[in-house]
């Protein structure tokens, strides 16, 4: 049967943080996990998520039992657009940000091409690095996040197509970039011609004083796409969160969700 197999398939691996989301081995009796983004059940908003889905239920509407836009719905991009202070052009809804990072691999990435990203960071920048048969840069990680200046050094001897980085209480070193290195950041971007993706799930659960996400430091939006998930703050079985960029990376990303879930669940994100 293996003959069948696409040159994907045969380069998808699963990490050992991955296999233990299988066959429901993680239970409800099951001790805290430090190997995944995990939020604590007692703290996840299933009241204020009873009151949303009731309020549906009992307004008769259908509109959210629908098929939806690969964009997203209205209500949705109209908070987000508020809240993040940018143009609905920019924003596309996602089905959580593992989706979001798959979706920006299938955007920039060919087989070949160089990824950096921190050497302590999400499985899934180890997953895609085989599957896209990718070549991996990893930059060493210190008290304030990635070793910027390790990054140039190498960036003068190899040329990376793309970073993916985890800015805000990195998974799994708990580090977050610091504002200078964040700036500097955005520079190498541009001296050296390479795309960011900006993981940031965890933006709204640090007690330190929030800094600006590369996004927003980043003033052309050319440079860098941002991904935000609702699975940590709200509740993971969701699956919801969005994606910023720049209006010529979304509509191809759009086109890309067409082809994966055609759209986030419309009910999903109404609980967003």
């Amino acid at each position: 049967m293996k003959h069948f197999l696409s040159n994907l398939s045969l380069n998808t691996r699963q990490t050992a943080i991955d296999s233990l989301m299988d066959n429901g081995k993680i239970s409800v009796t099951d001790p805290i996990f430090f190997s995944i983004g995990l939020p604590n059940r007692e703290l996840l908003a299933k009241k204020k998520l009873q009151e949303v889905y009731n309020s549906i239920f009992e307004s008769g509407t259908d509109s959210y039992f629908n098929y939806g836009g690969s964009k997203g719905i209205s209500p949705l991009l109209s908070t987000i657009s508020k809240r993040e202070n940018i143009s609905q052009d920019y924003i596309m809804i996602s089905t959580g940000n593992t989706q979001g990072v798959e979706l920006c691999a299938r955007l920039v990435l060919n087989p070949e091409d160089t990824i950096a990203f921190e050497s302590y960071t999400y499985a899934i920048a180890h997953s895609l690095t085989h599957q896209y048969n990718l070549n991996a840069l990893e930059i060493p990680v210190e008290a304030d996040g990635m070793n910027i200046e390790y990054l140039e050094q190498e960036l003068k001897k190899t040329s990376i197509k793309a970073l993916y980085i985890i800015p805000n209480a990195n998974n799994p070193t708990g580090t977050t970039l610091s504002l200078n290195k964040r700036k500097k950041l955005i520079e190498l971007a541009y001296e050296y011609n390479f795309l960011i993706i900006e993981d940031d799930p965890y933006r709204d659960l640090i007690f330190d004083k929030r800094l600006p996400s590369l996004f927003e430091l980043d003033t052309l939006k050319e440079k860098v796409i941002y991904l935000y998930s609702f699975s940590k703050t709200i509740a993971p079985t969701l699956r919801t969160g969005f994606i910023l960029a720049h209006p010529f990376y979304i509509k191809k990303l759009e086109q890309f969700k067409q082809t994966t879930d055609s759209c986030t669940s419309p009910l999903n994100q109404m609980g967003s």
